[in-house]
């Protein structure tokens, strides 16, 4: 859903707001979420 906002323009970056699910307590593979922002264009 997040990579979907991003390339329809609804949100500017991704990274921010993986940042605060992760602060909350979502759990993502540290390889995965590298790799999906990466994709996405992000670092």
């Amino acid at each position: 859903m997040l990579a979907l906002a991003k390339h329809r323009g609804l949100i500017p970056e991704v990274k921010p707001i993986v940042d605060r699910l992760i602060r909350s307590g979502f759990w993502m593979s540290r390889r995965i979420l590298e790799e999906f922002l990466k994709e996405l264009g992000e670092q």
